[in-house]
């Protein structure tokens, strides 16, 4: 019963925004709260006042090379990139240092590594990002 009431305030809102939109403003009121129609000015100007996260894009494989791509909001007086397997144990080191804001890749050292399941943490000035990746030659 209460899912089925969830559901129906759920639709009725959704008919109201919809209605907002499809009607036009009257005199005196305030506008909706989202634009539907934007401008391609507009739209890049929003995009690029929206906050920049750290993340990673991609663990890949290039030329028998692992590459990490990672973006980084701001620069970090003190960036930390290792490889850890499944244990926990630290098996590798790709990057200890000083980084500059944007998107970088870096190569993980995989010489002496078996085949398998680790993950790549990527630590910085308060945050600290994991990947999982598969090592297969």
């Amino acid at each position: 019963m209460k899912q089925a009431l969830r559901i129906l305030m759920w639709l009725g809102a959704t008919v109201a925004l919809w209605a907002s939109w499809s009607s036009p403003p009257q005199t005196g009121s305030s506008p909706p709260i989202l634009q539907p129609s934007l401008q391609q000015s507009d739209r890049r100007t929003i995009a690029d006042s929206l906050p920049r996260e750290n993340r990673i894009h991609s663990i890949r494989e290039s030329n028998g090379e692992y590459l990490l791509v990672i973006e980084l909001a701001t620069d970090q007086m003190r960036l930390d990139i290792g490889v850890y397997n499944l244990l926990g144990k630290r098996v590798a080191t790709v990057y200890q240092g000083r980084a500059a804001a944007g998107v970088r890749e870096y190569p993980i050292p995989t010489a002496g590594l078996p085949n398998g399941i680790y993950i790549c943490v990527v630590q910085g000035n308060g945050f600290r990002l994991a990947q999982k990746f598969a090592l297969s030659r």
